[in-house]
């Protein structure tokens, strides 16, 4: 037992060490010139939205519901990419509450910013660029006699704007970003008539797919949506003594989709989201 004790007594100041140690390998920077890094932004929110699919009824619905969604900046020389997924949910009445559907909207978008040198000034830079993405928004009508769900799909190419400006205000620093999306062509598809799926599609007829997609312009289509974000510090302190700089977002979105032919539909709304800004 004395053997013992006198082995671990020994071993005790080298097995201190190792546990201080990760058992796992991390990133080693060697050329940090050619280090890109990437932010990266889980946001979570509310929102509230107004539509009136033709689809479904010819009343206005509004209600409230709830915003994520998951995008990062990276920053590649005179470029800012900017990949993003964002999902909506909400619960929409008319003006009576004698009806209600459950409404669904899904988005994804890849942005290619260009940054515009000679147009910056001070703290303030402009940027442009392309943009492709694609939407899906869903609604089901459970109360409804007839057509009970509804849908409109879009891939789209586009082009988008951002402003930003970073500033200094009580001692504490700001971001400060407004950015534009605004497609221009798309390939969509919505009801074409009282029920979701076309009949010529049951009927196996041939060509029947082509009266599911349609291609748009702004003509018959359009999809805008606004973005405001401001990025600002919050201390981190651990025993009293100052140790991080965390970065957060608050962001508020306003958007807009609109579809003339068919079945009309209108439909807009506004999100306020919190996330934590994660850098790689």
């Amino acid at each position: 037992m004395r053997l013992f004790y006198l082995l671990f007594l020994l071993m005790a100041p080298g097995l201190s060490l190792y546990a201080q140690n990760s058992p796992g390998l991390r990133n080693v920077i060697v050329d940090s010139s050619s280090y890109v890094p990437v932010d990266k932004y889980r946001a979570l929110g509310v929102s509230y939205t107004t539509t009136r699919d033709e689809a479904l009824s010819p009343l206005v619905f509004q209600g409230p519901g709830v915003t994520f969604s998951a995008s990062s900046w990276k920053y590649n020389r005179n470029w800012l990419l900017q990949p993003a997924f964002t999902g909506r949910l909400h619960l929409l009445k008319n003006a009576s509450g004698s009806s209600v559907y459950n409404e669904a909207a899904f988005k994804y978008q890849y942005t290619a910013l260009r940054e515009l040198l000679s147009l910056q000034h001070g703290n303030w830079r402009f940027w442009a660029g392309p943009e492709a993405g694609m939407l899906l928004n869903m609604r089901l009508h459970s109360r409804n006699t007839n057509n009970i769900a509804s849908y409109d799909w879009a891939g789209f190419l586009g082009a988008s704007a951002m402003v930003s400006n970073r500033f200094s205000l009580w001692g504490r620093t700001f971001a400060v970003s407004n950015q534009l999306h605004i497609p221009l062509f798309f390939l969509y598809a919505r009801p074409p008539f009282a029920w979701a799926v076309p009949p010529a599609i049951f009927e196996e007829a041939e060509g029947a797919w082509k009266e599911v997609f349609q291609v748009g312009t702004l003509n018959n289509i359009m999809s805008l949506s606004n973005q405001v974000n401001l990025d600002f510090y919050l201390r981190k302190r651990k025993k009293g003594k100052l140790v991080q700089y965390r970065a957060f977002r608050l962001t508020y979105n306003w958007n807009y989709f609109a579809v003339g032919t068919g079945n009309p539909l209108k439909t807009g709304g506004h999100a306020l989201s919190f996330s934590r800004v994660i850098t790689f």
